[in-house]
């Protein structure tokens, strides 16, 4: 050992051993660069595989693992030498050609390898419940899926290895491969797509290697800096010793910048411009041994310089390799066990993922230039903290608060929701918990409304005439009660609301939009986020004052042929969907297209017909595909709203009304049925349970029997109390369904009913009304296959006002008159009356609720306007600069193209000359013709005639190139004779105008641009 290494030793202050120090032998150097290959390849794998297993779950990684090491190896090894560059570049190049080659047509298997992967990440996005990314989806290029899938892996692959490969290879650059993971993966965690494990494995380990390789490769370049103290003890200890007038290393690039002088003035650059070339060193003469001796010395060691030089940093590399490859072994032994133990996708912890998805909704609204219309975090938030929905009656107390103003032109009672009922436990109605809101979410996202837009979407396609499009919902409505809805357009200012919760009707129609009050013109720029299955959540909605509307589809039941109607439409779905799903199954089995009869009512829209009329396969599978966002939220429903209480009094309840009603409650629970009389039973068993309520208990808002604390408030209802309000009503209703098989939702929001009627007013404001704090109410919805969700009553108070006189049951109601009373925490506190017997009285309109912006919120206004202000001003500023320094030029030009000019003396004539001359100069230099070294004037002219034949507008190129040189000498006199004559300057100037005008077509618009507004120089 050296007494240098020894030395070495005994320095404490020596932090890392450097590559001089630990070995410089060949077989060290590349086990290390193997080690660096090692940790790059995985790195590359780790981000492709990442990114490929999240859009193509079912595609297997081993040809795109295989070319992202290919790919790193290649630039491995064009990084130790710029030949080995070249024939690796051609390798590449060649290979990929030639296979392209070989496949037939270039263009078309390019194109059909693109739209394959294009296409299976739209489809991934589909299956993960972003059905609208359908509308982009481009039609199949043909060939074998897996195998065009697998080629553009392969060439995904490539290009991401190819770009991290150069980025760590040579030497680490973690901050560009993270920018790129960033974009990569921001959309992947924006759209919850889950990678495989083991690429997430990959990745992890690989980029935490890479961030060995970049400290180590930063510590010893500021080692060689000797601009750090630790990384400086890592000095060279072992360079060869280099004669005085030898140059160690040849300058860079930035230190020759540095060299060069500040300041080039004209006279500079003319100089430069007229300076003969330089001539080449004469050879050294074979006739001086002593001189060749010396100068065989100096290139031996300039030799040695750069040999110790470049082992030296391979053995750095090499060690940077090394220890990472350490690290990258460790990681993916730690990370082994639960990679190979979990099946599928990492599961993320619920309480973190719910409030991830709720920050990438707000990024993803951000990133597609969305208002941020959500405030999903505080609203989970506030469900955490939030006491479940009790069904025990307790007295609350009321303020009478208008919270709501509601407008319309007809008089139907509006349910606003702002709560379901998703599972009840221990007497209480739960909100939704983890595992359903991320059913929810995988599904739907916050974007779709399939609750609310089923019904409607289901008529559209099943009877179009219901909904028509030729009607003033401002000024009139569109009754048709045989179908169970109202459609007319209700307008909302909200008043003392103190919460983010959009009050939407059930039902309105999704499609019109949040529209501006009184009006029918969409308003952009509102809008508002699904939080769960039909709450919906914007902060742009939490503003005293705040006037929009929407066209409602209100639920009402007057007519008693309404559910035979709908029963029928709900049976030729099912029975056309049948067939579509059976005529797929057969022709997908067989490989031809089967003889298909329509077996689909004529009296309705016949669903199989209109699939079949449908030529292309692909509008086909968007049908299809169509049809199964409506399974999917079925089976939604199904999954979430079956949970009962499962308790003998309730059990005693069902009983008793199934065989009081004699309905045939195994027919009325069967799914997908294709059979009327399923929905009809349905109908007959939910009404015979709201009957049975509201025939024999008693609606009170004052509850008077003592409860048995051992029960919960439904069995108390139903058994000890025999009376309660809204919640009791409508949660015995909802358990029982949920009971028979029958999914229900139990929901609480707020009831807009009690409306003035004004005769002599005409549209909107023909009838309104106030939601007040006291009008909470709850109801039930019930599910139908393929229509979703509809509305029933339960409440006496309000049977009337939903099902009509006509209804058996309501003519043996008694007369309920609405108690006045706080203590009902569910009720209106005035009895609703129908349209036709209430009092005529002048139009009324909202009250303007006097409330003070928070300072919160002033402050940040008047900051943001400050700020526009500001950056307005400056802008202008520099915009009067850019075109006060561009007049300067012109008019200085323009000066001296007058004949009568006057100087004020010889120094101010040469100022103006030289000023022009300086800006041409600038000009062709920016325009790619600068005078090169040594170029004579003759030459220069002719050349420039050649590139600027069309300068002055003439082809003569002879004519041009005697007006450049003409100038060309013009300047040469200004420098060295004695200046310009009038003559010459306004040949000058005439040159500059000419070459201004050409530069906006040769320099590009973005240089352009930067030019002129960031430098000044156009």
């Amino acid at each position: 050992m050296s007494k240098q290494r020894q030395a070495h030793r005994k320095d404490e202050t020596l932090a890392v051993c450097p590559p001089e120090l630990a070995g410089r032998s060949l077989g060290l150097r590349i086990f290390g660069w193997l080690c660096r290959i090692a940790v790059v390849a995985c790195a590359a794998m780790g981000l492709s595989g990442f990114v490929l297993s999240a859009l193509y779950p079912e595609l297997s990684l081993s040809a795109s693992h295989l070319a992202a090491l290919v790919t790193v190896v290649l630039v491995t090894l064009g990084s130790l030498h710029w030949a080995a560059a070249i024939v690796s570049t051609l390798a590449a190049l060649g290979g990929g050609l030639v296979y392209l080659l070989l496949q037939g047509d270039l263009v078309a298997t390019l194109h059909r390898i693109a739209v394959t992967g294009y296409n299976a990440a739209l489809d991934r996005l589909y299956d993960r419940g972003y059905y609208s990314m359908m509308l982009y989806r481009l039609p199949d290029a043909g060939g074998d899926a897996v195998r065009s899938l697998t080629e553009f892996s392969v060439v995904v692959s490539v290009m991401l290895a190819l770009v991290v490969g150069l980025c760590l290879v040579k030497r680490a650059r973690v901050g560009v491969v993270a920018t790129l993971s960033t974009v990569l993966l921001v959309p992947l965690f924006t759209y919850n797509v889950p990678p495989a494990n083991g690429a997430i494995t990959l990745a992890i380990a690989g980029f935490a290697a890479a961030i060995v390789l970049a400290v180590f490769d930063r510590t010893y370049d500021r080692a060689d800096d000797g601009t750090h103290a630790t990384a400086a003890s890592l000095y060279r200890s072992e360079r060869p010793v280099v004669p005085e007038d030898v140059p160690a290393e040849a300058p860079t690039s930035s230190e020759r910048r540095k060299a060069r002088p500040d300041i080039v003035t004209v006279e500079d650059e003319l100089t430069d411009y007229f300076r003969p070339a330089k001539k080449k060193p004469a050879k050294v003469s074979k006739r001086e041994p002593a001189a060749n001796d010396a100068e065989t010395a100096r290139r031996r060691a300039r030799e040695q310089l750069r040999k110790y030089d470049r082992e030296t940093l391979s053995s750095r590399r090499a060690l940077g390799g090394m220890s990472a490859a350490i690290l990258l072994a460790v990681c993916l032994l730690v990370m082994a066990i639960p990679t190979a133990t979990v099946k599928g996708a990492f599961s993320p912890i619920p309480s973190v993922d719910r409030r991830v998805e709720a920050l990438r909704e707000y990024v993803t609204a951000r990133l597609r230039g969305d208002d941020p219309v959500l405030d999903l975090y505080a609203y989970l938030e506030s469900i955490e903290d939030a006491e479940p929905h009790t069904t025990t009656a307790s007295t609350r107390e009321y303020e009478e608060i208008k919270l709501l103003h509601v407008a319309s032109q007809y008089g139907a009672n509006l349910y606003l929701p702002t709560f379901i009922g998703v599972d009840y436990e221990e007497g209480a109605w739960q909100y939704f918990d983890d595992e359903a809101y991320a059913a929810w979410r995988d599904r739907y996202g916050v974007r779709d409304t399939p609750s609310e837009a089923r019904y409607i979407d289901f008529l559209r396609l099943m009877q179009p005439s219901l909904l028509r499009a030729d009607v003033d919902f401002v000024e009139s409505f569109d009754a048709d009660r045989s179908y169970g809805l109202v459609s007319y357009q209700v307008n909302f200012t909200r008043m003392r609301l103190l919460d983010s919760l959009v009050l939407m009707p059930r039902v309105y129609d999704a499609s019109y939009g949040i529209v501006n009050y009184r009006t029918a013109e969409r308003r952009e720029d509102l809008a508002f986020a699904n939080a769960f299955d039909g709450i919906y959540t914007g902060h742009l909605f939490d503003v005293s004052g705040l006037q929009y509307g929407a066209l409602v589809r209100a639920p009402i039941q007057t007519d008693p042929e309404w559910i035979d109607n709908v029963a029928e439409m709900i049976a030729c779905y099912e029975t056309s969907r049948a067939a579509i799903d059976e005529y797929e199954q057969m022709r997908n089995k067989y490989g031809y297209e089967p003889d298909f009869a329509s077996t689909a009512s004529d009296t309705y829209t016949d669903l199989f017909r209109m699939y079949m009329e449908k030529t292309r396969a692909t509008d086909r599978r968007e049908m299809l595909r169509y049809l199964e966002q409506w399974d999917t939220y079925a089976d939604f429903a199904y999954e979430t709203y079956l949970d009962g209480a499962d308790g003998e009094i309730l059990s005693d309840y069902i009983a008793r009304v199934v065989e009081q009603s004699g309905v045939d409650a195994a027919l009325a629970a069967v799914r997908d049925s294709t059979d009327a009389e399923t929905y009809r039973a349905r109908h007959a068993l939910t009404m015979a349970l709201i009957d049975e309520l509201a025939l024999n208990y008693t609606y009170t808002r004052t509850i008077t029997a003592e409860a048995e604390a051992t029960l919960d408030g439904v069995e108390n209802f139903l058994t000890v109390t025999r009376e309660g309000y809204c919640v009791q009503f409508a949660s015995t209703v909802a358990l029982a369904l949920r009971e028979l098989g029958i999914p229900a939702r139990y929901m609480e929001g707020y009831l807009a009913s009690d409306y003035t009627y004004n005769m002599s007013s005409t549209g909107l404001n023909r009838y309104t009304s106030y939601v007040r704090d006291s009008d909470e109410h709850a109801w039930v919805e019930v599910w139908y296959d393929g229509v979703g969700w509809i509305v029933y009553e339960t409440t006496p108070a309000f049977y009337t006002d939903m099902y009509g006189n006509t209804s058996q049951t309501a003519t043996q109601l008694p007369e309920i008159a609405p108690e006045v009373d706080p203590a009902d925490p569910s009720e209106p506190t005035v009895e609703p009356e129908t349209p036709d017997t209430e009092p005529i009285e002048p139009p009324t309109d909202p009250a303007e609720p006097q409330t003070s912006l928070p300072t919160g919120l002033i402050v940040g206004i008047a900051a943001t306007v400050l700020a526009v202000v500001a950056v307005t001003v400056a802008t202008v500023w520099w915009l009067r600069r850019v075109r006060r320094a561009e007049q300067e030029r012109q008019e200085r030009a323009l000066r001296m193209l007058t004949k009568d000019v006057e100087y004020a003396d010889e120094t101010d004539r040469a100022a103006a000359a030289r000023a022009v001359v300086r800006e041409t100069l600038t000009l062709l230099d920016l325009c790619g013709t600068p005078p090169e070294r040594g170029e004579l004037s003759p030459d220069y002219a002719r050349r420039l005639a050649t590139t600027y034949a069309d300068l002055w507008g003439d082809d003569d190129r002879a004519a041009t190139e005697s007006r450049l040189a003409r100038v060309l000498t013009a300047v040469q006199a200004e420098e060295f004779g004695y200046g310009m004559t009038r003559e010459q300057m306004r040949g000058l100037a005439d040159l500059y105008l000419a070459l201004r005008k050409t530069a906006d077509r040769r320099i590009p618009p973005i240089k352009r641009a930067y030019l002129r507004y960031i430098k000044r120089m156009l």
